[in-house]
């Protein structure tokens, strides 16, 4: 499975796995934990256009999400799935920035 995750997809589908955990700790009806994990799964799942059945049962794991270790388990499963940020260099800054004489990356490329 290829990185497919955004870095603002990572942070949001982390919230619905947190909101799902701790909503779940504060009731003791199973439907309504099992209706709240299924909401969160949903929100998840619904910021990509179309998900292959991999990385849908990837964000289907919030569902089993029972503790706090295994809440950062899936928070760290979730990072090997991150797209890298492109790398910025000094051709590209002089291109965004065409008025500016002396440019330079703000660190060592």
């Amino acid at each position: 499975m290829n990185a497919f995750i955004t870095n603002a997809n990572y942070h949001f589908i982390l919230k619905q796995a947190t909101n799902a955990f701790y909503g779940a700790q504060n009731t003791n009806d199973e439907g309504v934990k099992n209706a709240l994990r299924f909401s969160c799964i949903d929100k998840a799942q619904a910021i990509f256009e179309e998900l292959e059945v991999e990385q849908g049962q990837l964000i289907g794991k919030i569902f089993h999400i029972h503790s706090e270790e295994e809440l950062e388990a899936f928070g760290a499963k979730l990072q090997e799935f991150l797209i890298p940020f492109p790398l910025v260099t000094d051709a590209t800054i002089k291109k965004l920035f065409p008025k500016v004489k002396k440019t330079e990356a703000p660190y060592p490329v």
